[in-house]
């Protein structure tokens, strides 16, 4: 019996270091020189409509996430119109709070979790 707990506590170390190694593998590879380009489409007191140029579906549904975080927004969403060769467009509505700051701001939350995820990569690494 203390045997079957062992290797089952064995197992679950395993699977999380085999998580953590493939999370640093990820971050490594990732390409640096990604040129992301950011276009304004409409702007109004409580609403930004913007294009995300150069990024998919893993930036847009991180930032889609992060502001829904915030109090101040009540809508956020994002539609790539082809898989391929669509640019993600996003909309933002907040309740009188200016849009642009809530993006900012959710943008500055996602780096620092983003930090801390490549942290703790390096610290497995090593």
């Amino acid at each position: 019996m203390r045997e079957n707990k062992a290797k089952n506590q064995n197992s679950k170390q395993l699977t999380r270091f085999a998580a953590r190694f493939a999370i640093a593998n990820f971050l490594n590879k990732l390409p640096l020189n990604n040129k992301m380009e950011l276009n304004i489409l409409e702007e109004t007191k409580n609403k930004l409509v913007f294009e995300l140029k150069g990024e998919g579906h893993t930036l847009c549904a991180m930032l889609k996430k992060e502001l829904w975080n915030d109090e101040h927004t009540k809508a956020a969403g994002y539609h790539i119109e082809h898989p391929l060769v669509g640019i993600p467009r996003f909309t933002v509505e907040t309740d009188g709070a200016e849009p642009k700051k809530v993006v900012i701001a959710a943008l500055k939350r996602l780096d620092k979790q983003l930090a801390k995820l490549k942290d703790s990569a390096k610290e497995v690494k090593a």
